[in-house]
């Protein structure tokens, strides 16, 4: 198949591209034929909105549905999927099985709650978009009379988006390994293939102090509220430098039980967002300052605690793009420009920035009939309101149209996985100091480091990175907070050079920045020639810092020769790392 041809339509009435235009039709016509179902199943989870991670009953409505979808027992559906209020509804052609490796579409259906004001954020439709977008797939290629193409039509149920971050405990369970492409779909207040959703940390905030009582003998207490509102005023002073793209915004959830009794303990919950992984972290110190220092002048004690997971900005998809464009302007839909100020401003933030990473992907935002914003009663009022489905269906229409040009162009897809390689490439290399861009870049920029000289040869260098850059994963994620860690706070792990152990052993599945891990190189090499010494070929870490080395797993094979070779390396003295970063050229030295 020549580079621009499409895969040939089985059983169509016409020839060429108005074959892949005729089941495009067909999969409309489902999808039409189904909007009552449709409503239906997304009133039901609009009437009696649910909480992240307690979405019980949106996760019994979204499987049954799928489950009594005519012909029966076409899906194939797994409620509880990883998480429990998490699914899985899988369908393909029949015959479909025999494939060795079908094309996997992904459509994820959200559908939590926002405490006191329900549905303001519109996840009820945004279940209806992916069930519907999948529906009109299956309905399309369920009509084609010939072979069916080796296609898997995958529906993901991810809770809690609104808090917790339910995609990414999904990742980590693997249930977006096998995925080729997602799609899903946000309300808002235009139509849009992309907005900005930005990288997100939250933090919970406590100060304890010491009761008193306010009038007889304040000077007795230590006030905690009075520490939570220096805090809150320092971020407020904060702002004056903070970059516009910058984002600080929090709450004072605790502040004391009774006016005449000295507060002895204050709680608040703080976001933070910035556009890119790289400005997070930088964020997030000055803020944590801002915290300390509230501490330090009112004397109290002060814990900061970072969420389970952090958010990380969406990646475009640009071919994705003009495919969902393409698709949604003949269905009358009227986008944005590119050039319009919104898409240079950031909006919020989503787990789906997660995915991202991991897999290529579409998160279009779409208007549902009214110029209420999201987070609002008046939002809430919109997203179950019957003008609301007719612009929710001709989104999963215009998502569904977009799956098959997925499937039946394989120029397309082929496109669609570069952008997605080199959106990643892109943000690697924003997210990193240029000592790690140089270690750890592919293998290609390794072997242009001047500095290699004699001793190891430079293919053998690149091979080793090479494959210790596939060891962590890199083509998924760039970057790895450690698990439970404030971001913000991994500067101080430089001082933790055993972290690099962990790395090169390949006994860490999510570890820190790999700047960080440069940095504990440089911060003294001379103990970590010391102690691969007596590690090498080891396959745990066995340090105060890594505390349950059991729960590591072991690098085995190939792999483990690989980190061992370069332990090895150090352990002799063979490789140093110099401790200047002002040069490319002071990367790495070679004995």
């Amino acid at each position: 198949m020549r580079p621009g041809e499409e895969r040939p339509v089985e059983g169509g009435a016409c020839g060429g591209a108005s074959e892949l235009e005729l089941l495009k039709l067909r999969a409309a016509e489902r999808i039409d034929e189904a909007a009552e179902r449709l409503g239906a199943l997304s009133r039901a989870i609009w009437s009696e909105p649910e909480l992240a991670y307690e979405e019980h009953r949106a996760h019994g409505v979204l499987t049954r549905f799928f489950q009594r979808e005519p012909p029966a027992a076409s899906w194939t559906v797994q409620p509880h999927y990883q998480l429990a209020t998490a699914f899985r509804a899988a369908w393909e052609p029949p015959g479909g099985a025999a494939a060795a490796s079908p094309l996997q579409l992904g459509f994820l259906c959200e559908y939590d709650a926002l405490p006191g004001i329900g549905h303001a954020c519109g996840h009820n439709l945004i279940a209806e978009v992916g069930a519907a977008a999948a529906l009109g797939v299956k309905g399309a290629l369920e009509t084609l009379p010939g072979p069916p193409p080796p296609v898997k039509v995958i529906v993901l149920g991810t809770p809690a988006e609104e808090e917790g971050g339910g995609k990414i405990d999904l990742i980590e369970a693997g249930a977006f390994k096998d995925l080729d492409v997602v799609f899903m779909a946000h309300p808002s207040q235009e139509n849009a293939a992309y907005l900005p959703d930005v990288a997100e940390h939250d933090v919970t905030v406590k100060y304890y102090g010491k009761a008193s009582h306010a009038a007889a003998y304040p000077w007795e207490g230590v006030n905690a509220l009075d520490a939570a509102v220096l805090a809150y005023n320092n971020l407020s002073v904060l702002r004056q430098q903070m970059k516009p793209t910058w984002r600080v915004h929090g709450i004072i959830k605790h502040g004391g039980v009774k006016p005449n009794i000295i507060p002895s303990y204050s709680e608040l919950i703080y976001y933070f967002r910035a556009p890119s992984m790289k400005e997070l972290p930088v964020l997030t110190k000055k803020a944590e300052d801002c915290f300390r220092a509230a501490a330090w002048a009112t004397g109290c004690t002060v814990e900061i605690k970072g969420g389970a997971h952090d958010y990380y900005n969406v990646l475009p998809n640009k071919s994705l793009w003009k495919a969902y464009i393409e698709n949604g302007e003949k269905l009358g839909i009227e986008f944005i420009s590119e050039d319009d100020a919104v898409l240079n401003v950031p909006s919020g933030s989503t787990d789906f920035g997660n995915v991202s990473f991991v897999v290529p992907g579409i998160h279009p935002y779409f208007y549902i009939g009214s110029d209420a914003l999201n987070h609002t009663e008046q939002y809430t009022e919109a997203a179950g309101s019957q003008e609301a489905q007719f612009y929710t269906l001709r989104t999963a229409k215009a998502l569904a149209m977009t799956a098959l040009d997925v499937i039946f162009k394989p120029e397309l897809l082929e496109r669609i996985r570069e952008d997605f390689k080199w959106k990643l490439q892109e943000e690697e290399f924003l997210n990193r100091d240029p000592i790690a861009a140089i270690a750890f870049r592919f293998s290609g920029w390794v072997t242009a480091v001047p500095t290699i000289a004699c001793g190891l040869q430079r293919r053998a260098i690149a091979e080793l990175f090479k494959g210790l850059h596939s060891q962590m994963n890199c083509s998924k994620y760039w970057t790895f907070p450690i698990r439970g860690a404030p971001l913000g706070g991994q500067c101080e792990l430089h001082h933790h050079p055993v972290w690099l152990l962990a790395i090169l052993w390949c006994v860490v599945a999510q570890v820190i920045h790999v700047h960080v891990a440069i940095a504990a190189i440089q911060h003294d090499s001379a103990w970590l020639r010391q102690s691969t010494a007596h590690q090498v070929g080891g396959r745990r870490c066995v340090s105060p810092i890594v505390q349950r080395t059991s729960d590591l797993p072991k690098a085995q094979g190939p792999e483990l020769d690989q980190a061992t070779c370069l332990a090895d390396s150090l352990a002799h003295g063979k490789v140093t790392f110099s401790r200047s970063f002002r040069s490319f050229r002071s990367c790495m030295v070679v004995r």
